[in-house]
């Protein structure tokens, strides 16, 4: 019968040091970049699903979300949506083409029923539309998104942004450990 010895003290020591780096190091830069890239990848995600749900251009609904980005500080992301209504001037394109019908305005391909344009003795132009056939009362005209970003960012929330999260943060980290030598 044969036996092998080795020592591996030496190998050990250098081991703990190269984990210690990892854990100290890598993982924490691996995980910055995985957050930010997963908040961009769902603030996208939740741009495409709340225009196609509403018809509305994503680029009007672009504006509405922001992203707070993780740093080493605070690992963790904040996408905000502004749920708030969109006005029906924001739908107007660069020519502002608006047809006035009997029953309200046609705004592109948009028909917004009861709702009239005014000036404003200041200069302001808007929309507005009436509750029922009387004259008053009147409410700026705009469109209502808030269901459909509350689906959107509970879909993202539960379901997207994990999923995402971990291919990137799998991602980063082998691209972060081929990078360092290991």
């Amino acid at each position: 019968m044969s036996a092998l010895s080795f020592s591996v003290k030496g190998d050990i020591n250098k081991m703990s040091k190269s984990l210690n780096f990892l854990q100290k190091k890598l993982v924490p830069l691996a995980t910055v970049t995985a957050l930010n890239k997963t908040g961009t990848k769902t603030k996208t995600q939740i741009v495409k699903q709340v225009s196609t749900r509403t018809k509305i251009k994503s680029k009007l609904i672009r504006r509405r979300v922001k992203i707070y980005k993780a740093n080493k500080h605070t690992k963790s992301i904040v996408v905000f949506f502004g749920t708030y209504n969109i006005s029906y001037a924001s739908f107007l394109t660069k020519s502002g083409n608006v047809i006035e019908t009997k029953k309200g305005i046609r705004i592109g391909k948009f028909n917004f029923p009861g709702a009239f344009k005014t000036t404003m003795p200041n200069g302001h132009t808007d929309y507005y539309q009436r509750k029922g056939k009387n004259r008053l009362p009147i409410k700026k005209a705009s469109v209502g998104i808030y269901q459909e970003a509350q689906t959107a960012m509970n879909y993202s929330q539960k379901v997207f942004a994990p999923k995402i999260f971990k291919k990137e943060f799998d991602y980063e980290l082998k691209r972060r450990l081929s990078n360092a030598g290991y």
